[in-house]
């Protein structure tokens, strides 16, 4: 009997975290839409002002690295 109700405790518990797990992935992917839309509407705001500034970053690296040698030197 008492096996069968902390089973039967352990699925919930089970349940709950894989729903509260899919819950959290669905708030970040909100959010990030969010954020798309704030950069799209050309908001300067911190957080967007920061991934502005890592994207021309990472252009800027790769245009370095046209030469035919990796971002490092080397080939």
């Amino acid at each position: 009997m008492f096996g069968l109700a902390r089973l039967l405790l352990r699925s919930i518990w089970l349940a709950v975290f894989v729903l509260g797990v899919r819950r959290a992935l669905e708030l970040v992917q909100r959010g990030a839409e969010e954020l798309i839309d704030r950069v799209d509407e050309g908001d300067e705001s911190g957080l967007v002002r920061t991934l502005a500034r890592l994207h021309e970053a990472l252009h800027r690296s790769h245009r370095r690295g046209a030469d035919g040698t990796d971002v490092f030197g080397e080939m």
